[in-house]
């Protein structure tokens, strides 16, 4: 009897265990769907100072906050509709410092006069599909820097206007109402040549932030698919995202 309650104990311990491993690892991976890449982390860190100054202005003030969100894009000119098609399945893998940390898939379908993009491949997938036109945009509305879904790797609707010598700049302004605090972040996306990735031919695009405080110290780098109009491969510092299984030939390279 006393064998049995001992192995009874260890088993319950290790699934306490494998349980507080498993809320971690979705823990990593909501923290990376805001955006990939530190510069895209300082954004947010932008707006989460803003709110705790206006909160506690507000706070002793006896007023109740207010703030806003708005985001400017320069005139975008798409080149080509939407590439990926009902049936297909992409798998990316994130890696820090060249070590793999999860796996992210998506299937494409059909919705209602739209084409899906459901991610399928990892644990916390608590979103439903996106929903997009031939243009790439959400169904309904929505820019053309990403969307709602922010764990969308494979895709962001701007893709759609590469071309050689592309520019495209964002401005998003984040300010607390009644103290007349406001901070703009300035997204520069640029194309800088056209290379070879994974045997693929592929838009080099870099992606510079400035704001405030001056330009981030380090620009994100994507590669994107010339034909597919998607992610191949995105890197900043030690963070990398990569395309690892997709309906077409992908040749093994470590860079």
């Amino acid at each position: 009897m006393k064998r049995k309650g001992r192995a009874k104990g260890r088993g319950r311990k290790k699934e306490k265990l494998e349980e507080r491993g498993k809320k971690k690892e979705e823990g990593k991976i909501k923290l990376l769907g805001i955006g990939m890449g530190k510069t895209f982390i300082a954004v947010f860190v932008g707006i989460i100072l803003l709110y705790l100054v206006g909160f506690a202005y507000f706070y002793f003030a006896g007023e109740k906050p207010s703030f806003s969100i708005v985001e400017k894009e320069g005139k975008l000119e798409k080149t080509v509709p939407l590439q990926i098609t009902s049936g297909e399945s992409y798998l990316y893998e994130y890696r820090f410092n060249n070590t793999p940390v999860f796996q992210a898939g998506y299937e494409i379908g059909e919705g209602d006069g739209c084409t899906t993009i459901t991610p399928s491949s990892y644990s916390n997938t608590t979103a439903g599909p996106v929903c997009v036109d031939r243009w790439g945009n959400e169904k309904g509305g929505g820019n053309n820097l990403t969307y709602e879904n922010s764990t969308i790797y494979l895709f962001s609707p701007w893709m759609l206007a590469l071309k050689e010598g592309w520019k495209w700049e964002v401005n998003v302004t984040m300010a607390a109402g009644g103290l007349g605090i406001e901070s703009t972040s300035r997204f520069l996306f640029k194309a800088v040549s056209e290379e070879k990735k994974f045997g693929r031919d592929t838009y080099k695009i870099e992606v510079t932030v400035s704001g405030d405080e001056g330009t981030a110290s380090e620009p994100m780098l994507w590669w994107i698919d010339k034909e597919k109009r998607i992610l191949l491969m995105q890197k900043m510092g030690d963070d990398e995202m990569r395309l690892v299984k997709a309906p077409f030939t992908l040749e093994q390279q470590e860079g």
